[in-house]
């Protein structure tokens, strides 16, 4: 049950699904994927508009220059639109409804008052400084796609178009559990601390999901068993870190095989971070990430985040890998994915990478500090200075 990257997202993503919608208001819809399209429900504006505060008349009732229209009286923002009758103007707010049969705004600083009339110099041009109806959004239109995370610009939109409760995918929970005799809280003596557990929060938490701590246990087999067991019940995805290699202390495997969950990746090509364990255990998706630090980050980024955006139901839920030339050359081994740590300088509106330091497995700070993840796939063995490599973006 070896894979390859693409092979484990392959894998990873049939069996990654939503796990159903809700109905919420939109004080809740921040950051949620939506679940249905968005169409609009009328026209906006729902009539023409003036663009800006002025008067509106009809360009037919300007004769001979200077021309005098009576000023009728005024429409604000808040008033339903009056008829215009001939040789007559309305004073109107910026946002006002155009008074029924106006075809033309003219400024305010334009106009020239003399007691109830207003006095056209120049000939408007028609239409102008009106917002026609529908000019903005037509009704029936689709202004947002399903699958669509909702930011505060698109939550704003719903608001504009008078739509207060959607349906949206219900986020996925998430129950992390660390293994380890030597893993000690940060507050804790103890050399080994829970790196893991926080870089986890952190990056579950950016994507949407409900995140808990859901045990620490020691390496021993029916501690994790029942600890993994106990989680299932209440999580979407379940993710262990450490104990998922071949070694003595590694029993995550084992436990799942014990618990008769389907594991279908236990190893990648991916360096650093071989050793991935991928299960099923009725509905839930179990992640068995690498103990390291900077493996676990790597596993997590290329496997775990995209399954958790597939299962919220977002429309583009696998990464976006941008492009950088290398600034000098990065070596790796036929058959491995390698994801080397770099820092990433424009230049000129290019993107150069250089190492962020060690690349060792065992050293966290680099990948703590590095802002990208320049990748070398299985089928090559290095990426020489100048040559344009996929980057992946922490």
């Amino acid at each position: 049950m070896k894979c390859t990257v693409k092979e484990a997202k392959q894998i990873i993503a049939e069996l990654a699904h939503p796990i159903g919608t809700e109905i919420v208001t939109l004080e809740r819809a921040y950051d949620r994927i939506i679940a249905q399209d968005i169409v609009a429900p009328s026209d906006i504006p729902a009539g023409s508009t003036s663009a800006m505060d002025g008067y509106a008349f009809r360009t037919e009732d300007i004769g001979d220059l200077p021309c005098r229209l009576r000023i009728a009286g005024e429409v604000l923002a808040k008033d339903a639109p009056p008829e215009l009758a001939p040789k007559e103007t309305f004073y109107v707010a910026t946002g006002a409804q155009i008074p029924r049969g106006a075809d033309t705004v003219i400024k305010i600083e334009d106009a020239k008052i003399e007691e109830q009339y207003l006095i056209v110099y120049k000939l408007p041009e028609k239409g102008q400084f009106i917002n026609p109806k529908g000019s903005e959004i037509k009704k029936g239109d689709r202004v947002i796609k399903e699958g669509t995370r909702l930011n505060h610009r698109l939550v704003g939109l719903l608001a504009h178009l008078g739509i207060y409760k959607i349906k949206v995918y219900k986020r996925p929970s998430v129950g992390i559990i660390v293994t380890g005799d030597e893993i000690a809280e940060p507050f804790e003596k103890g050399t080994t601390k829970n790196t893991n557990l926080y870089i986890l929060m952190g990056l579950l938490r950016r994507e949407g999901a409900e995140v808990h701590y859901a045990d620490r246990v020691k390496d021993a087999p029916n501690n994790i068993k029942n600890s993994i067991a106990e989680a299932v019940k209440h999580y979407n995805i379940v993710v262990t870190t450490g104990g998922v290699s071949v070694g003595k202390s590694d029993y995550v495997r084992n436990a799942l095989k014990d618990l008769q969950a389907d594991i279908h990746i236990t190893e990648t090509t991916v360096k650093p971070g071989r050793p991935l364990v991928f299960a099923t255990l009725e509905n839930t998706l179990l992640f068995g990430l690498p103990g390291y630090p900077s493996a676990m980050l790597v596993n997590a980024l290329e496997f775990l985040l995209p399954a958790l955006r597939k299962m919220q139901g977002k429309a583009n839920w696998d990464n976006t890998y941008h492009r950088a030339v290398a600034a000098e050359d990065f070596k790796s081994r036929k058959g491995k994915a390698y994801y080397i740590r770099v820092n990433l300088e424009n230049i000129d509106g290019t993107l150069y990478a250089k190492s962020a330091g060690s690349q060792l497995t065992s050293n966290y700070f680099t990948s703590a500090i590095c802002n990208a993840f320049l990748i070398i796939p299985e089928e090559k063995e290095r990426i020489i200075k100048g040559e344009t490599a996929n980057i992946l973006i922490p």
